[in-house]
Order: C-alpha cells, then structure tokens, then sequence
C-alpha cells in the first residue's frame, strides 16, 4: 500500500467535537472506499474517537444498528471503547 494522501481532522476528544465531525467523517470514508482507495482512521490510541468513527461508518455502510456495529468493530479491534456512543445514536435517529 502506498501512502498517497492524508487528510487530518483535528478532533478533541469530546462528544460534542465527535458529533460535529461524524457525519463528515463517515462521508470521507465512503467517497474513498468507493474509488478503491485504501483507509487508515486513526487517533492517539485508536481506542475511542477513531472507533467511534469507524463504527458509524459500519452502521452507514453494512445498515447496522449501534449494538451490531460495535460487535462487528470490536470483533476486530476488542480493545475498543464505546464512550461516545451517544454520537452513534444521534446518528442513527438522523439517518431515519
């Protein structure tokens, strides 16, 4: 794989700046794995705020609710929190 082009989304880690950025996060991921592009989401431990987007992005891509999308994540990556998983919902009801 070979790094082509990064795209940096300061976020602290916050619900409220978790929020603010899912949607467009989730849209970024979709437009790249749609060309073939390859997708590497990280954060400082990889455990919260890139999780949370990562698991929006499976509810989005896979139509899965917030429970499921966290199994399928965590089957993974099991080193995972959930802590924003307010986000998730929110996202969930926006969706409807």
């Amino acid at each position: 794989m070979h790094f082509r082009e990064g795209i940096r989304i300061p976020m602290d880690d916050n619900i409220n700046d978790i929020k603010s950025n899912l949607v467009r996060v989730i849209d970024i991921i979709d437009k790249k794995v749609s060309n073939n592009c390859d997708v590497i989401v990280f954060s400082v431990k990889g455990q919260r705020r890139s999780a949370t987007m990562v698991i929006g992005y499976v509810m989005h891509k896979m139509n899965l609710d917030v429970d499921r999308a966290i199994r399928f994540v965590k089957s993974k990556k099991p080193d995972i929190e959930t802590e924003f998983r307010e986000a998730l919902e929110e996202y969930i009801i926006k969706k409807i």
